[in-house]
């Protein structure tokens, strides 16, 4: 994940791409990760199947989700899936209606690492 981070520093401040994901809500999600850690110098425009076609941006950022990228953006920057959060696994648990699994020794390692 750090070596995805340092790369991301790289792309000049001030640049202007594209963020490709399945959703915009996975698009907004990611994006809020990336500038807690840091990622604050690009300008992230959310892009996912059904978004409003953008023109002239020569860069998108995408986690494995390439197949979504425009035609016309000349550089693609797969960044690879994002890692999952305790935070997702408590959501999707909740979800789930598996609370219980929550309070489960295994869940609880996981919680510490």
């Amino acid at each position: 994940m750090w070596e995805t981070i340092k790369e991301l520093r790289e792309i000049p401040a001030g640049t202007t791409a594209l963020f490709v994901n399945m959703t915009e809500k996975m698009v907004r999600e990611a994006t809020a990760t990336l500038n807690q850690l840091g990622v604050n110098h690009v300008k992230f425009i959310p892009f996912y199947p059904g978004a409003e076609p953008v023109e002239g941006i020569e860069l998108a950022v995408t986690p494995d989700e390439e197949r979504y990228v425009p035609d016309n953006v000349k550089r693609v920057m797969n960044i690879g899936h994002r890692c999952l959060t305790s935070e997702t696994m408590i959501e999707a648990a909740l979800k789930l209606g598996m609370e219980e699994l929550l309070e489960t020794p295994d869940f609880r390692s996981i919680l510490k690492m």
